[in-house]
């Protein structure tokens, strides 16, 4: 009879030990390894992963240097609630707050486009940053991506320090608020992803 038990034993704890199964608390526990992704995973193809900008407003127009004494053509998408106009130094102003020229209150972002005059005038800005700095490009042209952060507002700036246009610099000019705020930087991010030069 004790000789059955121990078999009995023997032949349950064998199950138990072959298929995963840990005993902790008294309650029985599945430790059978489930399948993980591996890097080997395809992506999801850019036609498959949904265009968040698609609904979004397309602005075509011209940008200007100070004073609009020259002007290249541009282009990109901006959400429908922010409205688009002309800062004192003719930029391109989009904000999506009622007045002002920057943003006063959490969630409220203004962006700021033009020319510059110059690779100078590119470095001054440049050397006026606090934060980080990444390479990559906007509207197909070498840019820099900096960021400088203020006590109450961010700044994500595109500098392009030549269009291979009299050689003008170029900025794409985000502030919002609050400064740690991913969403509103990832939305500077976006809508820089669709600009482009037309000339």
């Amino acid at each position: 009879v004790i000789g059955i038990i121990i078999v009995l034993i023997g032949v349950v704890g064998a199950y138990l030990v072959s298929y995963g199964f840990k005993f902790t608390s008294g309650e029985p526990t599945n430790n059978v390894p489930t399948k993980t992704s591996t890097s080997s995973a395809k992506q999801a193809t850019p036609a498959a992963q949904k265009d968040e900008t698609a609904d979004w407003k397309v602005f075509t127009g011209d940008a200007f240097l100070p004073g609009e004494s020259g002007s290249t053509k541009v282009s990109f998408k901006y959400p429908e609630d922010y409205n688009v106009s002309r800062d004192e130094y003719s930029r391109i102003f989009l904000k999506n707050f009622p007045a002002g020229w920057g943003p006063q209150n959490s969630g409220e972002m203004a962006l700021y486009i033009g020319i510059l005059e110059s690779e100078e005038s590119v470095d001054s800005i440049i050397k006026g940053y606090n934060g980080s700095s990444s390479s990559l490009s906007l509207g197909g042209k070498k840019a820099q991506r900096f960021t400088h952060t203020t006590s109450s507002d961010k700044t994500v700036n595109y500098l392009v320090r030549d269009i291979g246009k009299n050689n003008w610099g170029f900025e794409f000019r985000c502030v919002f608020m609050p400064v740690d705020s991913k969403s509103l930087s990832g939305l500077c991010d976006q809508m820089a992803s669709t600009f482009k030069f037309l000339d």
